[in-house]
């Protein structure tokens, strides 16, 4: 395999990138000449944080092959694999042109249902259109699950992005299941009464889902809208600033009438570009406050950050500082208004910052709300079975109309209930809509035994009915719940590994810059340099302890506990040994243990349908059966770094044998291998007892 760099070339916009320099060889394998397999595979793990490309460079890579029969034969040379390098804001953009194209697709389906929808009220057979309706959900479905692969492996930062492709995710699935309930339930009793009414329902339910799809996409498209306009305006306001600067070089000390025309027409149209900033950031916060009360009901989270963001731009008084910075550029005031010019920005990306944490404004709330509503729904589906139980012990005889008091009160309790849920926002859309249903079958049910003659039988019917919506409510909220962990496992797992590839660019820089000064005597200036040097390796070592304190948080993983004693032992090392020239081969070997060990954590820590082999245990998130916390470091991700680990103790040994090694090399080789296996059965016996103590 081999890999080309390209670059576009300097001066010429639109140009096609050129190769630089020569191909790189990433691994190649050769054939036993004795015994030629009829097929050879190369596999290479390609890591694009090393190779120092940027935002529209294209790696080209290429596999070549060469038949092992004698014979002077021309290399076969596979069809070009092009990677494109893209920042994130672009792989953004990308993301939400798909999802402006599922909104669409979303009305348009929604539509469909509301169609097939009334012709099954109509009694007419509609179950293939209906499995058509699943059929063209689920595609969807596999959409957004793409498009969540694709901003996983490029790391996307973007949280609002993130979580509504998890939102949306959750939506689909949720309407492709009530779309296959009412295919089932179409097809397998037509005609039936009872039948066509759970159908119906389900339908209902596709359309519900379907509706907070649509709506959470309209809701991201504004936000997005609000984030780029004052991104913008934090643009146009840090280039006014340096514009004033330097003009304020050229007129410092003069006043305005001792100004050339020139002079004053530029700092004129300063100031009313500045007012214009102004007056566009009063209609942003207008435009703030006005959603965060559209949202208040449906996403309290989201509106909790609107409002905060408009707050942190009116306490800070960035608009009349705006307005008094355009006030100073007229009298050629340059230095008082680059003070409040820069004041202004820092408020405005105050603002960008409170925008920013909407999505975990959003996790806490339904963390938070789920927690107690679980236990209300608890108390609600006990009280049910109360209430049925004493109408089972008044029948048949009666009397019935004092049962339907305590339900009067059970009804009002359920509709407490389904105001505490609606307080979490359109997350909790379906679990409020299964307690609205037990609400109203409560209602009929206390009608039936209100009625003369009382109507025990249908009453029954109503609070099984009633008690059946409870407790799908209470297992849909232990869903959400569950979710919502696994999401936020996920999320602390993505930001150790973001942590963790953040330090090993650090290192790999590190040790590119040590190479300079290898095996050689230096100079004064030289030493200088590699004593800073080793201030950024001892920084780098301070940063890595911190690190190490958030993964302890997590409940001390031995694997990542032996990894940060490695990392911690060879950046000491590291640092003594660059404090003590000339550098040598000990210095080399420590610096290459440092970016393996991170580069092994960052892979332990990459998504699980990067790592294929893991599939089986992966869907756990570090509990069998669906049992157990999820972990934002489970098992499986120590497991891989104890491979990882593994194969470099091999390696060691290896090139200890072939070439001889000192005596200390030797034991840390001998108690890295005993470390790694004491670990690897510490958690297999833990993953063995999580998923039920099997062998």
């Amino acid at each position: 395999l081999k890999a080309q760099r390209a670059v576009p070339p300097g001066g010429s916009a639109g140009a096609p990138p050129e190769a630089i320099g020569d191909p790189q060889v990433l691994t190649e394998r050769r054939a036993d000449a004795g015994a030629p397999p009829a097929t050879l595979v190369v596999e290479h793990r390609l890591d694009l944080s090393t190779l120092n490309l940027r935002p529209g460079d294209e790696l080209w890579i290429n596999a070549l092959g060469v038949d092992i029969a004698p014979g002077e034969r021309e290399p076969v040379v596979s069809a070009r694999r092009v990677l494109r390098i893209i920042d994130e804001e672009t792989l953004g953009a990308q993301i939400r042109r798909e999802l402006e194209s599922l909104r669409r697709a979303a009305m348009r389906l929604d539509e469909t249902q509301a169609s097939v929808m009334e012709r099954t009220r109509r009694a007419e057979r509609t179950g293939a259109e209906q499995s058509a309706i699943s059929q063209r959900l689920r595609a969807q479905e596999s959409l957004v699950s793409e498009l969540r692969d694709r901003a996983s492996r490029n790391r996307l930062e973007d949280e609002s992005l993130r979580g509504l492709l998890e939102s949306a995710e959750r939506s689909l699935a949720g309407a492709s299941a009530a779309s296959d309930r009412a295919s089932a339930s179409i097809e397998e009793a037509p005609g039936d009464a009872e039948a066509m009414r759970e159908a119906g329902e389900a339908q209902e339910e596709v359309r519900n889902r379907l509706g907070d799809l649509i709506r959470r996409l309209d809701q991201q498209q504004d936000d997005w809208l609000m984030r780029r306009d004052l991104e913008r305006l934090i643009a146009q306001q840090d280039e006014l600033r340096q514009r004033a600067g330097e003009i304020g070089e050229e007129t410092v000390g003069r006043r305005p009438d001792e100004l050339t025309d020139q002079q004053r027409r530029a700092l004129e149209e300063l100031a009313r570009r500045q007012e214009e900033q102004a007056s566009r950031l009063a209609e942003l916060v207008d435009e703030l406050m006005n959603r965060a009360q559209e949202a208040q009901e449906s996403d309290p989270g989201r509106a909790m950050s609107l409002e905060r963001a408009a707050d942190a731009a009116r306490t800070s008084r960035a608009e009349q500082m705006m307005e008094e910075a355009a006030e100073q550029l007229r009298q050629n005031q340059t230095s008082s208004a680059d003070q409040n010019q820069q004041q202004a920005a820092e408020a405005m990306r105050d603002m960008l910052d409170e925008l920013d944490g909407a999505e975990d404004r959003r996790r806490d709330v339904l963390r938070r709300v789920l927690a107690s509503v679980i236990e209300s729904l608890d108390a609600l589906i006990r009280a049910q079975e109360r209430e049925i139980a004493q109408l089972d012990r008044a029948r048949p005889a009666g009397p019935f109309a004092p049962l339907a008091e305590p339900l009067f009160r059970l009804q009002g309790n359920t509709f407490g209930v389904l105001e505490q849920i609606e307080s979490g926002g359109s997350d909790l859309d379906s679990v409020a809509r299964l307690v609205d249903q037990a609400a109203g079958a409560q209602g009929r049910a206390i009608g039936a035994l209100r009625a003369n003659p009382a109507d025990d039988e249908e009453s029954l019917r109503q609070q099984r009915i009633s008690l059946r919506r409870l407790t799908e409510a209470r297992e849909e909220a232990e869903r959400l719940q569950r979710q919502a962990e696994m999401e936020e496992a996920r999320r602390e797992r993505q930001q150790l590994r973001q942590a963790y590839a953040e330090a090993l660019e650090r290192q790999i820089a590190i040790r590119e810059e040590l190479a300079e000064y290898a095996g050689r005597p230096l100079d004064r200036r030289e030493r200088r340099e590699l004593l800073n040097l080793a201030q950024r390796q001892e920084a780098q070592r301070e940063e890595l302890e911190q690190l190490r304190s958030r993964v302890m948080q997590q409940g001390d993983p031995p694997a990542f506990s032996l990894a940060h004693d490695r990392l911690d032992r060879d950046a000491g090392s590291s640092t003594d040994l660059m404090r003590r020239p000339p550098t040598g081969p000990e210095l080399d070997r420590r610096q290459n243990s440092m970016v393996r060990v991170l580069r092994s954590l960052v892979e332990a820590l990459a998504d699980d349908q990067d790592q294929p082999e893991f599939g089986d245990e992966a869907g756990g998130e570090g509990g069998g059966q669906g049992e157990g916390q999820p972990q934002a470091l489970p098992p499986v991700a120590q497991l891989r770094l104890l491979r990882s680990m593994q194969i470099e103790a091999m390696e060691r040994t290896e090139a200890a044998d072939a070439q001889g090694a000192e005596a200390d090399e030797v034991d840390e080789i001998i108690e890295l291998q005993t470390d790694l296996s004491s670990i690897a059965n510490r958690l297999l016996e833990e993953l063995r007892e999580q998923q039920g103590g099997g062998g």
